[in-house]
């Protein structure tokens, strides 16, 4: 067997090309964006049956997960890199950051609004338990939801 290798240079033109495919994608992941939320170095993953499900992008956060750029059969290397780069890279990039900010923004005040909230319905609850105290109530009023006295 090892005769044929030998004789047809098989074997050789195959490491050939496995070593320059290889060098290719090291080359495309050097050259890919960092991540726009993290700013960490993202990668190149390859899933499937023969691996031809191909996904870029890094996933240290939840945030990072958020924008990984996913492809599935049919799909090459360079397609998958050149789309990452272009939304992970200049005013899609811009976009994406400043979309984030904004979001925590808003985030932060509606998370104030809910404490807010949350602490009045507490002060009304202990506002009424008191009274029921001050009054020598002793069992607390269930009253029945309209929809199960049906």
């Amino acid at each position: 067997m090892n005769e044929l290798w030998e004789e047809t240079g098989g074997e050789k033109e195959y490491q050939r090309l496995e070593e320059e495919r290889k060098a290719k994608e090291r080359e495309i992941e050097e050259g890919l964006a960092r991540c726009s939320v993290c700013g960490e170095k993202a990668g190149i993953h390859k899933f499937g049956i023969d691996e031809r499900g191909i996904w870029i992008g890094c996933c240290r956060t939840m945030d990072c997960t958020r924008y990984v750029e996913y492809h599935s059969e049919g799909w090459s290397i360079e397609d998958t890199a050149r789309d990452w780069n272009r939304y992970n890279g200049g005013l899609f990039r811009v976009v994406r950051i400043v979309k984030r900010k904004i979001s925590k923004v808003i985030g932060r005040r509606e998370r104030e609004w809910r404490r807010m909230e949350r602490e009045e319905r507490e002060k009304k609850i202990q506002s009424r338990n008191r009274l029921r105290e001050l009054l020598g109530i002793k069992e607390k009023v269930v009253r029945k939801k309209w929809w199960k006295v049906w």
